[in-house]
């Protein structure tokens, strides 16, 4: 049954609102199918006219209350493009500059020999470490405590160096987003809803959303957020913090068309921002063209030029999405943990688009010979210096048991979409140097292969130690436990730590690598903490 049909004349400039089946939608959707568990809330719009709206699920499984489309949600990262447009209308206003150097709003930041600009923000290039990675570190991970703005400003700013050159490499941190929003505050002079409100939601007619400036507030209309543990029963999984920017919106669905219909038919008086904050594409120093503009994601559905962004927060999933050529908008709001919208959201995308009338099956592909069995193995990744898994099975190279990548000339693989690459890098004598992975939108990177490290006990205990980190504001314990190494957190978590190469550690289940430097007596010095948005933080021994 569809639900109650609340998106009307205010929506958009049409006063329609067309319903229409669409096939395969429904089983996009079977997840979330049982009317008594969590769900989302969906609407299709064509042209300015709603096509598509429907509800599944509950919004709150306590009081049995469905979820409608006036249903309130948090929208996650969706949420990124809303703070990008606050800059964008304040720098329309003349307030400021995408170009500024940050510390002109932020002289607290350190100086990392380079400027990073507002611009490097918003586009994901500034190489600011990620504030969720380092909560974790210092022992209060998202979900354990509530952590305010002023937290996560700290945390970044005890950072002393960045994880790449500013402007070098696209890597997404939610950092970037906690600091335009503490810029937004500073040059815009209001709290960031009041300026939001005065900015967007009121030009825009959003009369739903807001931000979660007080994760205590009462909100009208606003769905719990659930996640499965791992035997499948839900647990209530709210963000009880007080961090936005990166996200933190709460809207409808509804409220969302009616943005995305902005978008694309501004008001005069508000031109100006709306072309920065579309048009906006950045270029590394190297001259790669990224696939990420301010908040705003720039991809490809069946030739369709799309932009879009997923969001997660707590048990929330969200994405929304623009289609321009086939005047297509896709709102997508759930209060289901267990979806995964990066993947949902362009299927629905694409089950209201034409289907291609000409699919090529050639893509030039060469069976994988013998010669590429000496490919699988580990490797260690130069810029994360995590360890990657590499296999070969018949239908093709897997990276960390992803999708096949399969041979397309001597030496080259690709995947199927061809959005990335790898190249193999062999040495004279025709051994693995190394295997070059190029992603579409962003620099190289290189795995070099690494030999299995199996330390024994004598080895395992030079390890142990007291380790304290100036940039986490923190002390982890690591002893010897049996026959490996456990490392203790400042709040009493532990991890086991496995040996992955030469005096590197992979915490187990917490998907960090910890790197061992050693000192003059080739004891353990230290290390440095990495992890994939977050590189080489760095701890010393400072005891036994």
């Amino acid at each position: 049954m569809f639900a109650a049909l609340s998106l009307t004349a205010a929506l958009l400039a049409s006063p329609m609102v067309q319903i229409q089946t669409v096939p395969g939608v429904e089983a996009l959707f079977a997840p979330v199918a049982d009317p008594a568990g969590p769900g989302c809330a969906v609407s299709v719009a064509r042209n300015g006219t709603v096509v598509f709206e429907r509800t599944y699920g509950l919004a709150n499984l306590e009081q049995i209350q469905p979820i409608t489309a006036d249903t309130v949600f948090e929208a996650g990262s969706v949420s990124k493009q809303f703070t990008a447009a606050l800059i964008a209308a304040l720098v329309a206003q003349g307030r400021l500059s995408l170009d500024d150097d940050i510390r002109t709003y932020l002289p607290e930041m350190p100086d990392y020999g380079l400027p990073i600009t507002v611009r490097m923000l918003l586009t994901q290039v500034s190489g600011v470490r990620n504030w969720d990675d380092l909560a974790e570190l210092e022992g209060y991970g998202r979900g354990n405590r509530v952590h305010r703005q002023s937290d996560a400003l700290a945390m970044i700013v005890r950072q002393t160096a960045t994880n790449f050159e500013p402007g070098s490499e696209y890597l997404y941190s939610n950092s970037n987003y906690v600091l335009a929003m503490v810029i937004a505050e500073r040059v815009g002079g209001k709290p960031f809803d009041e300026l939001s409100r005065e900015l967007l939601f009121d030009p825009v007619g959003m009369e739903h959303s807001r931000w979660r400036v007080d994760h205590t507030s009462v909100v009208p209309n606003r769905a719990d957020a659930y996640t499965p543990d791992e035997v499948g029963v839900l647990h209530l999984d709210m963000p009880f913090e007080d961090v936005v920017g990166p996200g933190g919106l709460l809207t409808t669905v509804g409220d969302l068309q009616r943005w995305n219909a902005f978008l694309d038919h501004p008001s005069p008086e508000a031109v100006a921002w709306v072309t920065l904050l579309t048009r906006t594409r950045e270029d590394l120093t190297d001259g790669t063209r990224i696939a990420y503009g301010m908040g705003l994601e720039y991809d490809e559905i069946w030739s369709h030029p799309v932009v879009s962004h997923a969001g997660a927060t707590g048990g929330y999933r969200a994405y929304l999405a623009r289609v321009p050529d086939a005047a297509l908008s896709v709102a997508l709001l759930c209060n289901a943990g267990a979806l995964n919208t990066e993947d949902l959201g362009p299927q629905l995308v694409q089950a209201f688009l034409p289907a291609p009338t000409v699919v090529s099956a050639d893509r030039g592909i060469v069976p994988i010979d013998a010669g590429s069995s000496d490919l699988a193995g580990y490797y260690r990744n130069e810029r994360t210096q995590q360890r990657a898994e590499v296999a070969v099975d018949a239908e093709g190279v897997h990276f960390n048991g992803g999708p096949a990548f399969t041979e397309v000339s001597d030496g080259r693989f690709e995947n199927v979409g061809r959005t990335r690459s790898a190249t193999i890098m062999r040495n004279a004598s025709g051994g693995i140097d190394g295997i070059v992975l190029t992603r579409v939108g962003n620099i190289a990177v290189t795995l070099r292969p690494v030999s299995s490290w199996t330390p024994d006990r004598t080895t395992l205990q030079h390890f142990e130690g007291r380790y304290d980190s100036a940039e986490a504001r923190t002390t982890w314990t690591i002893r010897f436990d049996g026959d490996t190494l456990r490392a203790a957190g400042p709040t009493g978590e532990t991890f086991l730590l496995d040996p992955i190469y030469a005096d590197a550690f992979s915490a187990r289940d917490a998907y960090w690598t910890f790197i061992f430097d050693r000192g003059a007596d080739g004891r353990p010095a230290g290390y440095r903490a990495f992890k994939t948005r977050t590189r080489g933080v760095i701890f010393r021994r400072t005891g036994d």
